[in-house]
């Protein structure tokens, strides 16, 4: 553990299979990066609050089909092919969706209880709950386990 306790950032590790790199999180520098290139991007970012409309379409279409699959008792073939090309890809959206949810960018950071209900919604037709991220769940994955003051 003081191994991990003596990672900053800026440190390399090299192994023989593969090369960690302990920087800044790539999203700060990848944006400034394309804002400096495209500033016209920059009226595009925010939050969005129709995406509430999307997820409950989804949300809706995923339950319709359940329904539609009981009531005509289709077939395991019909069944597999539904949840493999349908609700493979509408679960992959929500996916998105509760993604982009998690960073408060479907009611804003004032509205964050909102934000979270949303979140929750959208995990209904999943059979087992997606994460939807906090603050401290990003800073882990973001900037490592190894700078987490949490963890130790």
């Amino acid at each position: 553990m003081a191994f991990f306790k003596a990672i900053r950032l800026g440190l390399k590790i090299k192994k023989d299979d593969d090369e960690w790199e302990y920087t800044e999180e790539p999203h700060v520098s990848r944006r400034q990066m394309i804002l400096q290139k495209h500033p016209e991007i920059k009226q595009l970012m925010g939050y969005d609050p129709t995406i509430c409309f999307y997820v409950a379409l989804t949300v809706a279409i995923q339950i319709f089909m359940t329904f539609i699959c009981y009531y005509y008792d289709v077939s395991w073939f019909v069944l597999i092919i539904l949840a493999y090309a349908v609700s493979g890809t509408l679960n992959h959206s929500l996916g998105s969706s509760i993604h982009e949810i998690g960073h408060n960018l479907a009611f804003g950071h004032k509205r964050g209880w909102a934000n979270r209900w949303l979140s929750i919604f959208a995990n209904l037709p999943s059979p087992s709950p997606w994460p939807s991220p906090t603050k401290s769940i990003i800073r882990i994955t973001i900037v490592g386990w190894a700078t987490n003051k949490w963890m130790w």
